[in-house]
């Protein structure tokens, strides 16, 4: 245990000293890396995690004890590498492994600072908003957003019971975040964003940060930081937990259906039990990057060996399935929104409201990935030189852009269908306001005519209730209905002309009276 805390200390010192010689230097940008320093300082004096360990792998053809051949060798951190390798970190990032796998490859910290995030640590105060940033700053360092799509049990709530819900949403998922940094929960699974769309369905977002590094003309290796890791359920609230039928920690989560597709796909949703500790895992996402590599074939194994952005191809085709699967949902609800009764018009145009703003955060992911295909991930990074090779990740990376225009294009058609049903529910939320002031007039109008008989009638009450030398005789009843019937009859013809056409309408009638 002691050697492995010296050799923890030696990893952060390593670590520490890289980011002080290269990137603390850079006068006013120096407290962004200074975050990741503290952050590394933290763990002085802990001992190593036992939710979390980073795993390497090396991508080397192997004779198992089994017989078996495997391409993906799990080797021993800081080992000697001769071959191309894959590192690995689920869940959230530990200080000793973050100086682990820094000072081992070199990795740039605005990989590890970007992957963590720490605008959402409770110890620290948005200063910093350097994410998303110019993609020529950040070819080497790609964050890939991955959806989930859970079922809901939430039942049917108002507007403003919804507009609640999803903004408690957003701080169950701040505070989540805070409890693993406060209980220093090293390896939990995190979650990036809950959307609750409707009483039906919500869906989760997760990250995977990933970067490649290369050692004085070494193999390269390719780190990993995956947010899928050990569940916390049962232990804390997640920020799904209330969305779930009957309160249930483990929801049940839509698969993604591979559509005509004949090849084995890895992706399922599953909850096992870890061996050894008894922790309830729930694989949100099975993106792990050596889930299918034992299947890979000759040519395949070779173009993995020389082009490290074949690692991404799988990842990034599960994120434009997950994605186009969210895309299907937003789409159904779209159409539900837009034919919807008088009473539901405020909350159906609060719905679509809230898809055209997840449309647009979705767009921006997809146009981001979509540069790093384009790009074939980063220059710096390796390519093959075999022309058959080189023929085979082009037509991958073909492919693939073409379904990320796809996906691209039809976010811009949703949030168009979007604008114009809000449009449309707008103008009918108008026309029944109009509607309303119609009728409403009717009964002013109606209220009016009763003015015109009988203020007269009043009136002329009033005049012979006046205590004046005139009406000292006390005239008789008929003379107050002589009075008060021509008045009351001059009075209700003016209200008719007035009201259906002016005065001009009434001098009119007068002329043709007249006339008459």
């Amino acid at each position: 245990m002691a050697n492995v805390s010296r050799e923890g200390e030696s990893h952060a010192s390593i670590y520490t000293q890289y980011i002080k010689q290269y990137f603390v230097q850079q006068g006013d940008s120096s407290p962004y890396y200074r975050q990741l320093l503290d952050y590394l300082e933290s763990n002085v004096g802990h001992g190593s995690s036992l939710l979390q360990v980073p795993r390497y792998y090396e991508l080397e053809k192997r004779i198992a004890s089994s017989g078996e051949v495997r391409v993906c060798n799990e080797i021993a951190p800081g080992s000697a590498r001769y071959h191309p390798s894959i590192a690995v970190l689920e869940g959230f990032p530990s200080p000793k492994c973050i100086s682990s796998m820094g000072a081992n490859d070199l990795v740039r910290p605005e990989l590890f600072i970007g992957h963590l995030d720490f605008s959402r640590s409770p110890s620290s105060s948005r200063r910093f908003f350097e994410l998303p940033c110019l993609l020529s700053d950040r070819s080497n360092i790609i964050h890939i957003r991955l959806p989930t799509l859970g079922t809901s049990a939430v039942g049917e709530k108002t507007l403003k019971s919804y507009a609640q819900a999803r903004i408690q949403a957003d701080e169950k998922c701040i505070a989540f975040e805070n409890q693993l940094f406060r209980g220093k929960h090293y390896g939990a699974t995190r979650f990036r964003k809950v959307h609750l769309h409707n009483s039906q369905f919500f869906s989760l977002e997760q990250m995977v940060s990933f970067s490649v590094t290369q050692r004085e003309n070494g193999p390269w290796c390719g780190i990993y930081l995956i947010d899928r890791g050990k569940s916390l359920a049962g232990k804390h609230n997640l920020p799904w937990s209330e969305y779930t039928s009957g309160g249930r920690r483990n929801p049940s989560f839509v698969p993604i259906v591979t559509y005509n597709n004949l090849l084995h796909e890895p992706f399922h949703v599953a909850s096992d039990q870890e061996a050894g500790d008894g922790t309830n895992v729930v694989s949100l996402h099975p993106y792990h990057p050596v889930n299918d590599l034992s299947s890979l074939e000759d040519s395949d194994y070779e173009l993995l060996r020389q082009e490290p952005f074949y690692l991404l191809c799988r990842l990034f085709l599960l994120a434009a399935r997950s994605w186009s699967q969210l895309l299907n949902l937003v789409d159904q609800d779209i159409q539900n929104g837009s034919i919807v009764g008088e009473k539901l018009l405020s909350p159906a145009l609060e719905q679509l409201r809230f898809n055209s703003d997840l449309l647009e955060r979705v767009r921006a992911f997809l146009t981001e990935n979509q540069h790093v295909i384009r790009e074939r991930g980063a220059p710096t990074w390796p390519r093959t030189s075999d022309p058959a090779l080189n023929a085979k990740i082009s037509a991958i990376q073909t492919s693939l852009d073409k379904d990320y225009s796809f996906l691209i294009q039809r976010c811009e058609r949703l949030v168009t269908r979007c604008e114009n049903s809000s449009s449309i529910l707008v103008s009918a939320a108008q026309l029944l306001e109009a509607q309303k002031g119609i009728d409403q007039a009717k009964q002013i109008r109606g209220l009016t005519k009763l003015a015109f008989v009988f203020i007269p009638l009043t009136f002329v009450a009033g005049l012979f209730g006046m205590n004046v030398s005139v009406f000292k005789g006390y005239p008789s009843i008929w003379i107050y209905f002589v009075v008060a019937i021509p008045l009351t009859a001059l009075s209700w013809l003016a209200s008719e002309t007035l009201l259906h056409g002016g005065l001009g309408s009434f001098g009119e009638l007068l002329n043709q009276r007249g006339a008459k």
